[in-house]
């Protein structure tokens, strides 16, 4: 096969005659139906598209269209153990986008397999400064969307393919808060780009108040955030709906991690020696108080006193 498609390449490259060795012809390439000349380029890998455009006008043209580039899309995403997120129903992409996209994939497919220190890809730019510290940065798949996260919890987002990178805030600033943890989960489920965000907000060091005199509970929220379309249905941003929020039991003084997948919601925690993990379906704990059921997993904790470290 392989060396089947190394002539086919060779063919088309020398403009392309395929011979018909049998009846003594040959046929050119550029007289066949256009549906067999599409299926033949589909044997081809992209680098020998793009060496194919380079032949003639026509072939060109045919290297452009919409079928060639969905195949290739198409194989890109069954061919990796972890396929890249589109933002939107790949029925909804012009041959452009595709090839686009696909060339982008690669791109970044070749600068992992290098053994440079050099970016496939680099995008500098200024974050929004509001006198608040960053705190968190996060890269939504796909590669278009960051997020940073200052220490109020405000969440700010950035399109890294936009000419001029500008922040758009998506997310407002919570109440001053002294600590907080987040988490991000993914909505494989929708044909559009969709994730979650998880806070755990705290407002004081847990030790200053008793249970009963802290000023402020320490709350989980859950926030929603899907694409913006524009009046072509192209993506152009991103919003962000609170869904749920519910305080977190007087039982937890500081939480130390939080993870969200799906409805279910874990944090840890840490009483004397001991680390609990926390589970709480969320959807069943918003606006419920206190009365959420919960599940919790104690993990042992020992302290090494010769050099002073910790272990599970």
């Amino acid at each position: 096969m392989a060396a089947i498609l190394s002539e086919i390449t060779q063919r088309l490259q020398n403009n392309v005659y395929l011979q018909a060795e049998s009846e003594g012809t040959s046929v050119k390439l550029m007289s066949l139906p256009l549906e067999l000349l599409l299926e033949i380029l589909k044997l081809l890998v992209w680098k020998d598209i793009l060496k194919v455009r380079r032949t003639c006008r026509y072939l060109a043209e045919v290297t452009r269209m919409r079928d060639i580039w969905l195949h290739l899309v198409h194989e890109h995403v069954l061919t990796n153990d972890i396929p890249p997120r589109l933002e939107r129903p790949i029925e909804m992409h012009s041959s452009p986008e595709l090839e686009r996209l696909l060339l982008l994939w690669k791109s970044a497919d070749c600068g992992l397999e290098t053994n440079t220190l050099h970016p496939a890809r680099e995008r500098t730019f200024v974050t929004i400064n509001n006198n608040a510290k960053t705190e968190m940065v996060h890269l939504i798949k796909g590669g278009r969307w960051l997020l940073v996260t200052d220490q109020t919890a405000a969440v700010t987002y950035y399109d890294l393919d936009a000419e001029t990178i500008s922040g758009v805030q998506l997310i407002d600033d919570q109440k001053p808060r002294f600590d907080f943890l987040m988490a991000i989960d993914y909505n494989m489920h929708s044909p559009f780009l969709e994730f979650m965000i998880a806070f755990s907000l705290h407002d004081t060091p847990a030790w200053i108040y008793s249970t009963d005199s802290r000023p402020y509970q320490p709350t989980i929220q859950i926030w929603r955030v899907s694409v913006v379309l524009d009046d072509t249905r192209h993506v152009v941003g991103l919003a962000a709906t609170w869904i749920a929020s519910f305080p977190h039991r007087p039982e937890i003084i500081m939480p130390t991690s939080l993870s969200l997948l799906g409805p279910n919601i874990a944090f840890n925690a840490i009483n004397g020696l001991e680390i609990y993990t926390f589970v709480v379906d969320w959807t069943q704990a918003s606006g419920n108080a206190f009365k959420y059921p919960w599940r919790v997993v104690l993990c042992t904790l020992t302290i090494d006193f010769q050099f002073g470290s910790l272990h599970h």
